[in-house]
């Protein structure tokens, strides 16, 4: 691994730190409906800012960079980060749809059509065409 490898490295570790802000408390999209951008961003902010509100202010303050980050950045890492949401639910509808409810067929293909980059629509491919205990014992292992 020579100096060419770093900067995929430091984008790699950004990306990981973009994809963990996602398991942060957020306000659920049907409690947002009628709030204009500018009042939902500041309920972010204010949700942030409790969140850390005890943490050391080093801490608190690379938190909250990388929740504004992944909320207003359109970087490589922050599209891979907000893919990397959108598989997760769309995993959990076929989920849904394996243990019975054809109702998750609707969740699982409009969460699909919002994946980006072209390794998540290859995942999504796969976790679709294999039964989810496969996909998990090719893809998870």
């Amino acid at each position: 691994m020579g100096r060419q490898a770093r900067p995929w490295l430091r984008r790699n570790r950004r990306c990981c730190q973009l994809c963990t802000r996602n398991r942060r408390a957020r306000h659920h999209h049907l409690a947002r409906r009628g709030l204009t951008v500018e009042k939902t961003r500041a309920c972010d902010e204010d949700v942030t800012a409790d969140q850390v509100a005890d943490a050391h202010p080093v801490v608190a303050n690379g938190i909250k960079a990388i929740v504004d980050e992944y909320e207003n950045s359109d970087s490589l890492e922050v599209l891979v980060a907000h893919d990397a949401d959108k598989l997760e639910c769309m995993i959990q509808g076929l989920e849904y749809l394996q243990q019975g409810y054809p109702a998750a067929q609707e969740w699982v293909d409009s969460t699909r059509a919002k994946l980006k980059t072209p390794s998540a629509l290859a995942l999504a491919e796969a976790a679709q065409t294999m039964s989810l205990a496969e996909w998990q014992r090719t893809y998870l292992r």
